[in-house]
């Protein structure tokens, strides 16, 4: 499971901001992601890139009651596959290789976004 921060505002895509805020903020949560991948292999001995296809549960922890979308936050974590296929994690962020499982919310203290990554078929 990869805990991840909780996205910036301008990654999602209904923000309306500078087109350099949104490459900063895009810039940070690929390299975060990139690192924590490298970290992963360097801990684990998965065979990489990991086998296709690869499903992804991603469940956001929230400290509110507010109702969110979940197309757009799942949006907003386009930056975080591209870091996992930089950092060869994924082989490919593309339809036929990479899906969505369990997307989900829940009550937690922080909020957070949790990864869990399942992969084969």
């Amino acid at each position: 499971v990869f805990v991840l921060p909780w996205p910036a505002p301008a990654l999602s895509p209904n923000a309306r901001v500078h087109w350099t805020v949104r490459a900063r903020a895009v810039r940070s949560a690929r390299g975060s992601a990139y690192f924590m991948a490298l970290e992963w292999k360097r801990k684990t001995d998965q065979r990489m890139p990991l086998p296709v296809p690869v499903t992804a549960d991603v469940t956001f922890v929230v400290t509110d009651q507010r109702r969110r979308d979940p197309d757009n936050m799942l949006a907003t974590l386009k930056p975080v596959w591209d870091g996992f296929v930089q950092a060869r994690l994924l082989e490919d962020d593309s339809a036929a290789k990479f899906r969505f499982g369990v997307v989900g919310f829940e009550r937690g203290p922080k909020r957070q976004v949790l990864v869990r990554l399942r992969a084969g078929p």
